[in-house]
């Protein structure tokens, strides 16, 4: 441990403690120590837990040591690495489903076009019908015509035969 003693009028702003024996050593060179204004920094968890013990500190800042910091990337990139996991199998799942409607659409699509060809031709026939019957409705015409015309001749005919 180091002595400090002649620093007892001194005032710091931030004090860092980097290991259990600096926080050890602060206490047996001021025994009286006040934090009053003074941030207290912590490097680790040995640290901080000497520094909780002595209840005259408040700690300002905790700083991991790099083998917390590694152990919770670690940990993070676990946590990260399923989730991507996760996502892709979301993905996959979304993109078969995706494939999937685009075949139906494409079904779907083809029906219609089924359809509309089947209904072209529907029309294609019906309007072939419509041009026969209208040229068998003219002809029923004529015929009547005609009918109506031979009918008169015959009335003529029998008035002749009549009158004779």
């Amino acid at each position: 441990m180091s002595d400090l003693s002649d620093l007892k009028d001194v005032y710091y702003d931030v004090l860092a403690f980097f290991s259990p024996t600096g926080i050890k050593s602060l206490f047996k060179n001021f025994p009286d120590f006040q934090q009053n204004n003074t941030r207290i920094a912590v490097f680790g968890e040995t640290t901080k837990k000497e520094a909780l013990e002595q209840k005259q500190i408040q700690l300002t800042a905790e700083i991991q040591s790099l083998n917390e910091q590694k152990t919770q990337l670690e940990i993070e990139l676990k946590r990260v690495t399923y989730e991507n996991a996760e996502l892709k199998k979301q993905t996959g799942s979304l993109q078969v489903q995706l494939n999937e409607s685009k075949s139906k659409v494409q079904q779907l699509n083809e029906a219609n076009e089924i359809l509309e060809r089947k209904l072209r031709e529907a029309s294609e026939i019906d309007g072939t019908r419509l041009v026969e019957i209208a040229r068998l409705q003219d002809a029923v015409k004529n015929a009547n015509e005609k009918k109506r015309e031979l009918e008169r001749k015959m009335a003529q005919l029998n008035n002749d035969l009549e009158k004779m």
